[in-house]
């Protein structure tokens, strides 16, 4: 003979305020990606630098909430809440 089931109260269900919320996030909530106009990379000794925007930026630093955090030959790679994005000169 199998064992019945038990009906447990709501208070004992599987969702665990830990357990991490199913179902799609709201798109639009989120803040969209920053303009990023990549114009030209340098290959110094010092490391490699690129025109974004107009301004000359190195690895790690930042532009309208945005951080660089690699610098290719033709492309870089940024940052921001959490997305990476890499752009790539025309």
């Amino acid at each position: 003979m199998l064992p019945r089931r038990l009906k447990l109260p709501k208070a004992f269900s599987l969702n665990s305020p830990l357990r991490p919320k199913q179902g799609r996030r709201n798109r639009q909530s989120r803040e969209p990606f920053p303009e990023i106009e990549l114009g030209a990379i340098f290959q110094r000794s010092s490391g490699a630098k690129a025109q974004v925007n107009g301004r000359i930026l190195g690895v790690g630093d930042t532009i309208e909430d945005a951080r660089i955090i690699a610098i290719h030959r033709i492309s870089i790679a940024v940052e921001h809440h959490d997305r990476i994005r890499t752009f790539t000169l025309d």
